[in-house]
């Protein structure tokens, strides 16, 4: 959204087609959110859009701050003009990677939860790397892996071993494939893409590259999908580039698409399941928000008045 700095209207996903069924919600008021599972963590968020052609005019860290609000903990020091972001904890809660241009380019790191270790895990000449993924037995991480032969950016979905070796694209083609999330049993990858000239949409595919589907269709500007962890849903945002956008779901195979949030004068975006998949953590109007599974009780925790990228980690 043009509210966050020059990411281009490609980058991420168009929504969900007529053909599918679309249930809309009612609008959610603010409500008293659902007590937090024993078993969620911490928060892990970036403040500012690291994402492909990345606005790096201001400043982005990794922070981490429990789900109420409190303790919030600045993991990462980058001197400026370098950046970081885009966190994603391991699947045991126990390392968090993120990118980083401290080396040069947006490459991949990793550290523990609490911002120790911190190592450089790819140096991949000629391509940045955004939005690390860690698969569900911990052993690779998906992500985004681009170049800009003319001037614009061309995206790949791209798998790298959690010891920083045996890169290689899963997709390929002069497209802007991005923000790829493993299914909890780890069959399946979705991720956004301007495939098949749309502005965007979200597709499915297996683990490999093959199988690849289409789930959503050119209304709706769906982006940033994330299965829920029981597989049962996909999250996503709408309205990529728009001033208003809500959040939906739908199932893995891009039925029964049903809007969470009805907001007319407020944004809620870059969406994703909390550990226990009862809460859901987003950037609301630049701010870092948590509400409930159902769209009810969104409340802002931290407000950095910026874009907010961040991921919900398990108790380690």
């Amino acid at each position: 959204m043009h509210r966050y700095g020059p990411v281009p209207r490609s980058l991420v996903a168009i929504g969900a087609a007529c053909a599918l069924v679309l249930t809309v919600g009612p609008t959610r008021g603010v409500a008293t959110p659902a007590a937090p599972a024993a078993h969620n963590g911490r928060i892990a968020y970036s403040v500012g859009p690291i994402l492909p052609e990345p606005d790096l005019s201001g400043a982005s860290q990794v922070f981490t701050v429990n789900p109420d609000g409190s303790d919030v903990r600045q993991l990462t020091h980058v001197a400026a003009p370098d950046q970081a972001g885009d966190p994603n904890y391991s699947p045991d809660g126990t390392r968090i990677a993120y990118v980083s241009n401290a080396g040069g380019t947006f490459q991949i790191w990793t550290m523990r939860a609490d911002g120790t270790g911190q190592r450089q895990l790819i140096t991949d000449p000629g391509h940045d790397a955004f939005v690390p993924r860690w698969a569900p037995d911990g052993k690779h991480l998906v992500y985004t892996r681009c170049t800009s032969p003319f001037g614009f950016a061309e995206c790949t979905i791209a798998i790298v071993g959690r010891d920083g070796h045996g890169v290689h694209d899963i997709t390929g083609g002069h497209w802007v494939d991005f923000d790829a999330r493993y299914s909890p049993d780890g069959r399946t990858i979705a991720f956004s893409s301007n495939r098949e000239g749309l502005l965007a949409a979200i597709w499915r595919m297996a683990p490999d590259g093959g199988g690849l589907r289409r789930l959503t269709g050119p209304d709706l500007e769906a982006f940033w999908p994330d299965y829920a962890p029981d597989g049962a849903h996909v999250l996503f945002t709408s309205n990529f580039e728009r001033p208003i956008s809500q959040i939906y779901t739908m199932t893995p195979n891009g039925k029964r698409v049903t809007q969470l949030t009805s907001f007319t004068d407020q944004s809620g975006d870059f969406a994703s399941y909390s550990p226990d998949g009862r809460q859901v953590v987003l950037d609301f109007n630049g701010a870092l928000a948590v509400m409930n599974a159902d769209g009810s009780g969104i409340h802002t925790i931290v407000s950095p008045d910026n874009l907010v990228l961040a991921d919900w980690g398990p108790r380690s």
